[in-house]
């Protein structure tokens, strides 16, 4: 089996502080309320996204990678996070942060860094 672009079927979790925005200014299909975050690629437990078409219809991105490996990610990516890429990059990346929303010393940062970019 070969490799194609794939599409996912994006996860889309309740939040209190969610609303419709995702669907009403991002056009996400989704039919539920409150919808607070919309992940369109994730191994996150109990929130993988799954390939939505093709041959691979149904397939996670722990399936993808155990079955492509360095194919899918990269040789150097899968010798330094093996099976666990993407997830285990994003812990590496930002570890006090977590995977839903950096704490206010990060944003700072990453704020500082964007008006740089800008002026």
């Amino acid at each position: 089996m070969e490799l194609y672009p794939l599409k996912s079927n994006p996860v889309y979790s309740y939040r209190i502080w969610g609303g419709n925005k995702l669907k009403t200014v991002l056009n996400k299909n989704h039919n539920q309320e409150s919808i607070g975050e919309s992940w369109g690629i994730s191994d996150i437990e109990d929130n993988e996204t799954h390939v939505s078409e093709g041959d691979l219809k149904g397939k996670t991105l722990k399936d993808l990678i155990s079955q492509f490996k360095c194919d899918f990610v990269g040789s150097s990516v899968f010798k330094t996070f093996g099976n666990n890429f993407p997830g285990g990059f994003a812990h590496e990346m930002f570890p006090s942060a977590g995977f839903v929303t950096p704490d206010n010393q990060l944003v700072g940062v990453l704020y500082a860094q964007l008006q740089k970019m800008i002026m």
